[in-house]
């Protein structure tokens, strides 16, 4: 057999080129490891779900909880309607509608609102139409950097215990300026740096209403983790869920459950983001043992 003959070479040249690709590959499978940023960060937002629920109509007026909603009764006329305010049509007669005032912890309907509705956290956009706006922002404001931290953490692990894997640390530095940002982007903060008022995220869009925009940085940074780790699949998965996350910040998704038959409230656009991460990171993970 001649070794020097240009058909040995070309062969021989191609299983090198073979063997350098293969290992190419192997290494960036031992390498990537974002199954474990997924499924955390999807528990996360799905722990945040009990937050959203939708106040109740006592605190949406202003009205103590234990205030009673009472049909107006036949024996107790309304008044007369009066310029320039709230009416209502009775038998082809207008009658002015009362003020939502609690009588005897009772409140008859139909009525008017008078009290102020639920105020949102100052100092991060834990929105408006929820139980408790404050609650919201000092979970993310806690859980998140939390999260990115212990993500962090287990790739240096990672990499001490295999040799080989993603540095983390574009990844949890750019997760935690996007959060810092939110809360910049806050009232409170604008207000007190003396910001432009369109630059707040309440005023975008109606960005701040719902208390979803940390969906936004969690996407935003798998985008970032997806160069890190050389993975199309991730970088798809992280612009999939960046259009989910604009459409629970701009759409109230119980509507379209309750088509379905499934009766939810806001709370919804929160656990089924947290769903989306965690079943993707069960999926990559299954994937990834399939091919080693």
């Amino acid at each position: 057999m001649t070794y020097d003959s240009p058909s040995v070479a070309r062969s021989e040249l191609q299983g090198w080129v073979g063997t350098v690709e293969y290992l190419r590959q192997r290494t960036r499978l031992a390498r990537q490891a974002f199954w474990f940023p997924l499924v955390l960060l999807g528990l996360v937002v799905i722990g945040s779900t009990p937050l959203y629920f939708q106040p109740s109509e006592q605190a949406q007026l202003g009205l103590a909880s234990n205030t009673v909603f009472k049909a107006w009764p036949a024996s107790m006329p309304l008044p007369a309607v009066r310029p320039g305010h709230a009416a209502q049509l009775v038998h082809g007669h207008s009658y002015g509608l009362p003020a939502c005032t609690a009588v005897h912890g009772i409140v008859y309907f139909p009525c008017v609102g008078s009290g102020r509705p639920v105020a949102g956290f100052s100092y991060f956009p834990g929105g408006y139409n929820v139980e408790s706006p404050r609650a919201i922002a000092l979970y993310w404001l806690v859980a998140l950097p939390l999260s990115y931290l212990l993500i962090g953490w287990w790739y240096r692990r990672r990499a001490r215990l295999r040799g080989v894997a993603t540095s983390p640390v574009a990844y949890v530095v750019t997760s935690l300026v996007l959060v810092a940002l939110l809360v910049v982007a806050s009232p409170g903060v604008v207000h007190l740096l003396h910001l432009p008022r369109a630059l707040a995220v309440p005023f975008v869009a109606d960005l701040g209403l719902r208390g979803l925009t940390t969906l936004f940085t969690v996407g935003l940074g798998l985008v970032v983790l997806a160069y890190k780790e050389r993975s199309r699949a991730l970088g798809e998965f992280a612009i999939s869920f960046l259009a989910l996350a604009l459409l629970v910040n701009l759409y109230d998704l119980e509507n379209f459950t309750y088509r379905l038959g499934i009766h939810v409230g806001p709370e919804v656009g929160a656990f089924v983001p947290g769903l989306y991460l965690a079943v993707g990171g069960i999926g990559f993970s299954a994937a990834r043992r399939r091919a080693q």
